[in-house]
């Protein structure tokens, strides 16, 4: 690549005609060289990818719903949205393994809080069960995005209690007629 391009040879010659005294220096040359395209795609792939870091940290961070507010959503709204999916496929598709790592991350988590549900309700364990619905609160707002239609959301939470609440209802009608029985 021996080519140089039209403002290299511009501020070459800048260089030289200040060297030797034909022009004064200028601070702001005007024949400095733009930003070459490769430095562009390098800090569009540097903001993405920071962009990326930031939704898993929050995935990371430790919660207290007593203090802590919910996942932002934006950035994953941002990183899983069309629009970046094709501009990941053209300047940088080896990121699209952390997209895909970002999502499964976020879903396994939701999965596994309505799995922490169904296992403190069925075990009777109510006031930790109470605890797990407040650190569902957490992942909520991702449920409002289309990338996570399939996250485990609100109805699949509300579902759980009614059937516990059905159980126990179940339950409480048993109790009440083999106490009548014994009663009678």
């Amino acid at each position: 690549n021996d080519e140089i391009s039209m403002f290299e040879a511009a501020a070459d010659l800048e260089s030289v005609l200040f060297k030797e005294g034909s022009i004064l220096e200028r601070q702001d040359s005007a024949l400095v060289p733009p930003v070459s395209h490769e430095r562009r795609v390098r800090k569009v792939i540097e903001e993405i990818s920071g962009l990326i870091d930031t939704a898993k940290d929050q995935l990371s961070k430790p919660y207290d719903p007593k203090i802590d507010p919910s996942i932002d959503p934006k950035p994953f709204e941002m990183i899983l949205s069309r629009e970046m999916d094709e501009l990941i496929a053209c300047i940088a598709p080896q990121l699209r393994i952390d997209v895909v790592k970002l999502k499964t991350a976020a879903t396994d988590q939701a999965k596994h809080i309505l799995a922490q549900l169904q296992e403190k309700l069925s075990k009777k364990k109510n006031q930790e069960a109470a605890g797990v619905l407040e650190s569902w609160k957490f992942l909520e707002p991702l449920t409002r995005l289309s990338a996570f239609e399939h996250l485990p959301g609100p109805d699949d939470f509300k579902a759980e209690l009614v059937k516990h609440a059905e159980m126990l209802s179940t339950s409480a009608m048993s109790a009440v007629r083999s106490s009548s029985k014994d009663d009678g």
